[in-house]
């Protein structure tokens, strides 16, 4: 799930909604305003809140701790619709060419393997939707061991079981095929160590989905740059062999 963070200082590139000029001032009335004992009042202040878009990020931010138990509801309702929208405003942008003050976290290790064409960029979009965090891990050239573990064991019930159902994402992708790129991603990044202990359940993943890695282009360099990867190891080979593309 994208960190608000994220979405929204991504989509500052795109632009805010109509902001009606409003002051700091008057976005901290209105969010003192969504604890109203007027209904109408209430509902007034959240449209006017959602209408100043980013604009009104700061002013919500402070309403999250706020003594009053409406205003902090409806205050994180209305981060939580902000993120949405700010991420769709980013990856319209991304998707059609546009370009982006900060680079998505993998973006570029990603378009290095599969290129970007716009059905390459719209996989890495569930791919973030679902893994930003793993991304994140990839973009800062972190140990991604632990995130691997994790990702074979919330992989979705469309890998034939392997691992159980996944756990819903909230705002995420439940795309299959994103949750095979980000496992490719992590894999790609293994020390021959950690491949070591988990390439038995990498050859589980990849021999119950070869079909797919067979069939989506993005997928099948992704999963060609990881044989190349596994291949430059010092481990034990023998697993990678069962899966012939």
């Amino acid at each position: 799930m994208l960190t608000l963070s994220l979405a929204l200082s991504l989509a500052s590139a795109v632009g805010a909604v109509d902001t009606n000029e409003a002051t700091a001032e008057k976005l901290a009335q209105w969010v003192n305003s969504l604890g109203s004992n007027d209904f109408g009042a209430r509902e007034r202040a959240e449209e006017s809140l959602s209408r100043a878009g980013l604009a009104a990020e700061a002013a919500l931010k402070e309403g999250l701790t706020h003594q009053d138990l409406e205003v902090r509801i409806r205050a994180a309702r209305l981060l939580s619709q902000l993120k949405r929208l700010a991420f769709e405003r980013l990856v319209e942008k991304f998707v059609n060419g546009g370009k982006l003050e900060t680079p998505l976290p993998g973006w570029r290790a990603y378009a290095k393997i599969v290129g970007d064409s716009r059905d390459s960029k719209r996989l890495f979009v569930n791919m973030l939707k679902q893994g930003e965090g793993a991304l994140q891990l990839i973009e800062d050239e972190k140990d991604i061991s632990q995130e691997l573990a994790v990702q074979l064991q919330t992989l979705t019930p469309q890998f034939n079981g392997v691992f159980g159902a996944a756990p819903t994402v909230p705002g995420g992708s439940d795309s299959p095929a994103a949750s095979l790129g980000l496992t490719l991603m992590l894999a790609s990044k293994l020390t021959a160590s950690d491949y070591a202990r988990l390439s038995s359940s990498l050859y589980q993943v990849f021999r119950n989905d070869s079909p797919e890695l067979k069939a989506n282009q993005q997928l099948n360099r992704m999963f060609r740059h990881y044989l190349e990867h596994v291949l430059s190891l010092e481990t034990d080979r023998s697993l990678i062999l069962y899966v012939v593309l």
